[in-house]
C-alpha cells in the first residue's frame, strides 16, 4: 500500500524534531500464564504514540523501529484476539477502550508501514464511533478526523473534524484549520485557526501557523513512501 503524508512547513524552517531513545520492554509482561496486563501493555502504548503516534515517526535508529514495529503487531494481535476469543464481548464494560486502543495501534502501525493498518484503523474508528454520545464522541470524532487527515483522506476528515467541533472537541479547530488549508480553504482556515487561539491563546505554534497562513509564509509538502 502506498501512504502519502501531508505536511505543513513554515517556509523560513522546517526542523525535525529530535528523537528519544526507545525504551525497552518485556512484551512477557504483558502476558503471563494466560493473564492479560492491560497497564503493561497500556506502557508499551505509550510508548508507541509517543514515537510514531504521528507520521514521521521519531527513532534513533532502524533497530528501535524494528522493536516497535514488532510490538505494535503483537499488542495489536493480542487485542484482536481478546475480541475473537470473547475474552471482551460488546456487552463488556472494557470493549469501547479495547475498540480505541486497537483504532490507534493500527494508526502507529500504519505510521510503520504495517500493511494494511490503515485499513483496520478506519474500521475500528467507525466501529467505536456507534457507541459514544456527547463529549466522549466528539473526542472520538477528533481523534478519527485527525487520523484520516493524517493519512490524506483530506474529503472525508473534514466532516468528521466538523462533527468534532459541533460537538465541543475544542482541540479539533486547529486540525479542522490545517485540513481545510489543505483544500486551499484559507479562509476557512484562518478563521478555525482564530477560533482555536481565542481558546488555547498559549498555543505559540498555532499562531505562528496563523501568522503564516496569513502572510502566505507556508509550503506544503506531499511525501509519498511505500
Amino acid at each position: 500500500m502506498k501512504k502519502s503524508l501531508l505536511t505543513f512547513c513554515l517556509a523560513v524552517a522546517c526542523a525535525a524534531a529530535t528523537a528519544k531513545p526507545y525504551p525497552a520492554h518485556d512484551m512477557g509482561q504483558v502476558l503471563t500464564s494466560n493473564h492479560i496486563d492491560i497497564s503493561a501493555a497500556d506502557k508499551i502504548y505509550d510508548d508507541l504514540d509517543e514515537h510514531a503516534g504521528m507520521y514521521p515517526p521519531q527513532f534513533d535508529n532502524a533497530d528501535d523501529k524494528a522493536q516497535a514495529t514488532t510490538e505494535v503487531r503483537a499488542l495489536i494481535a493480542l487485542f484482536n484476539g481478546m475480541l475473537a476469543e470473547n475474552i471482551i464481548t460488546p456487552e463488556h464494560e472494557h470493549y469501547r477502550g479495547i475498540l480505541f486502543r486497537l483504532a490507534r495501534l493500527n494508526w502507529i502501525a500504519h505510521n510503520l508501514d504495517v500493511p494494511d493498518a490503515a485499513t483496520a484503523a478506519d474500521k475500528h474508528f467507525q466501529q467505536l464511533l456507534p457507541l459514544m454520545s456527547g463529549q466522549e464522541k466528539a473526542n472520538i470524532q477528533y481523534e478519527y478526523g485527525s487520523f484520516l487527515a493524517s493519512s490524506v483522506q483530506i474529503e472525508r476528515a473534514i466532516p468528521v473534524l466538523q462533527a468534532a467541533v459541533a460537538g465541543g472537541n475544542k482541540e479539533a479547530h486547529k486540525g479542522l484549520a490545517m485540513t481545510l488549508l489543505a483544500q486551499d480553504k484559507k479562509a476557512d482556515a484562518i478563521r478555525e485557526m482564530k477560533t482555536y487561539l481565542q481558546l488555547f491563546p498559549q498555543d505559540s505554534d498555532a499562531q505562528h501557523l496563523l501568522q503564516a497562513i496569513e502572510t502566505g509564509n507556508i509550503r506544503r509538502e506531499n511525501i509519498s513512501a511505500k
